[in-house]
């Protein structure tokens, strides 16, 4: 289409996010994106087939489910379905906080503990669940999900990962019995879809609520996330050429502010970095992130140049000075 690769050249430079998520806007987001419906769409159909068969691909689970709604619903939804007994709350941050709210509605608190992982390593206790957010974008720091699962292997427990700002950027997501996530983020799709992953052997639980049963959208009983499906289509033949493009952002923006990065490069996530200084934009329409919770120093995000692929050279940063 004639002058198309400019017009979202525009957009995105008009407005550089430094959020994690949505990412910029890309081409392929746009030209996925046509008339669709749930029943009766066979183009439509074969469309979904494809996004959640790489879905399933990347997560190593034989099932997933699509429906609308942010990576908190889903993981409301699968903890509806699947969680029970004794469970462990990884403290990492915000995210993970809310997911110790989120299971705190339905538990006990007693069945419930919420703590740093060094505090989980005592003898006598026992869960039947480890629940873990990966990466937290609250603080920028990504867990160990080897450790994770080391954990849950030693209680005997099965693991739950809230993978929203991991999926696609980082790896070994099979490690986790039941993952959820967005359609934004690191998968370069427009927002709007909630998808949950999770291997055949669990039970599923039933729940009360029509839309927070899982059976609903098993069953595909509301209206899909068909645009934010679409969107993902076109992302997937160069789903590595972006993330290749946020990894080489990210190391323009560590090159350039290394005596202000916090954490090892262990607990470096892809998709952001924290820093002990006030980072502000020299383009005003800019959008810095502001995490849920106070923190001191500033968190940028690097999906920036995302839609460039291999064409990105990390420029976005030029913009970035310490205030």
């Amino acid at each position: 289409m004639p002058g198309f690769k400019e017009f979202v050249t525009h957009k995105n430079m008009r407005k550089p996010v430094f959020t994690p998520g949505p990412p910029s806007l890309s081409e392929e987001n746009i030209v996925g994106l046509g008339p669709a419906f749930g029943r009766g769409d066979s183009s439509f159909h074969s469309e979904q087939e494809f996004v959640e068969s790489w879905l399933k691909e990347i997560t190593g689970k034989p099932q997933l489910i699509s429906f609308q709604g942010s990576g908190t619903l889903a993981c409301e939804v699968a903890i509806r379905a699947f969680v029970t007994g004794r469970i462990a709350v990884i403290k990492s941050g915000f995210y993970s906080e809310r997911l110790y709210k989120i299971l705190l509605e339905k538990f006990k608190p007693n069945s419930v503990v919420y703590g740093d992982y060094s505090s989980f390593t005592q003898e006598d206790l026992n869960f039947d669940w480890v629940v873990s957010c990966y990466v937290e974008t609250s603080h920028a720091f990504k867990l160990n999900i080897h450790d994770l699962k080391k954990l849950a292997t030693k209680f005997k427990a099965k693991l739950f990962i809230d993978a929203t700002a991991s999926i696609g950027l980082e790896g070994e997501h099979n490690l986790a019995d039941v993952i959820c996530f967005s359609s934004c983020k690191g998968l370069f799709g427009l927002t709007g879809a909630a998808f949950i992953a999770y291997e055949n052997s669990l039970e599923i639980y039933q729940e009360n609520s029509f839309y927070l049963s899982i059976d609903t959208h098993i069953k595909r009983l509301v209206t899909g996330p068909y645009h934010a499906i679409q969107s993902l289509v076109n992302i997937i033949p160069v789903h590595s050429q972006m993330v290749e493009a946020v990894k080489l952002n990210k190391e323009v923006f560590l090159r350039k502010f290394s005596k202000f990065v916090i954490y090892k490069p262990e607990n470096q996530p892809v998709i952001a970095t924290i820093v002990d200084c006030k980072i502000i934009s020299t383009n005003k329409n800019a959008i810095i992130y502001a995490p849920r919770q106070e923190i001191a120093g500033t968190i940028i995000s690097h999906l920036g140049e995302s839609y460039l692929k291999r064409e990105a050279k990390g420029e976005i940063n030029n913009i970035l000075r310490i205030e």
